[in-house]
């Protein structure tokens, strides 16, 4: 299973709209794995720097390169990719079976249509998986039942919007004692 928080989610799709209209977009899952294998949890959204065109993206190999460097340093790893189609074909094209950013078996790509214009979740492109005999398609049904979006906060609070806020100072007392420590210092003398 793949959990994706809503906001790396989110934050996948805001950078898909910031690129230039009519070419595929590409970006990729980075996290912990969850043994066995296939999936884990997702941390970080890499978008990499990748020649965009209309039918394709390409990346060169200082530039995945580039794009994995924080990989080792914060011990994470590739968990997908996802990338755009202009059309609702979300089917691999021979290209994106040869470029996927790995060949493992396993390893996730995750194919939106219309350029993800429309806000899609990942099921509603084609999720692809790597098996011993290539990529193969999932079923809408396996989708989801393989990656969750998952909530980053939930808040069930019950304090008025109106209360004031407990901010770390820069002592790193909270500020609401800081300020009574001031208040109860000043008074004795």
């Amino acid at each position: 299973m793949l959990w994706i928080p809503e906001a790396v989610w989110q934050g996948l799709l805001e950078n898909f709209d910031r690129a230039p209209e009519g070419v595929e977009r590409v970006a990729f899952l980075d996290g912990v794995p969850v043994p066995p294998g296939l999936g884990g949890v997702v941390t970080t959204l890499t978008v990499p720097a990748a020649a965009l065109s209309p039918g394709n993206y390409r990346i060169g190999a200082a530039e995945m390169s580039a794009a994995g460097k924080h990989l080792r340093q914060h011990r994470l790893q590739r968990l997908a990719q996802v990338h755009t189609h202009g059309g609702t074909c979300t089917t691999h094209s021979p290209t994106d079976d040869a470029m996927a950013y790995s060949q493992h078996l396993g390893a996730l790509s995750v194919v939106l249509p219309e350029h993800a214009q429309e806000d899609p979740d990942p099921w509603d492109g084609t999720v692809h998986v790597r098996g011993a005999a290539g990529w193969t398609e999932l079923s809408r049904d396996e989708a989801i039942s393989l990656i969750r979006i998952v909530p980053v906060q939930i808040d069930q609070s019950q304090y008025p919007k109106e209360a004031a806020r407990w901010k770390q100072s820069r002592t790193g007392i909270p500020a609401r004692l800081e300020a009574l420590w001031s208040r109860m210092t000043k008074a004795s003398h």
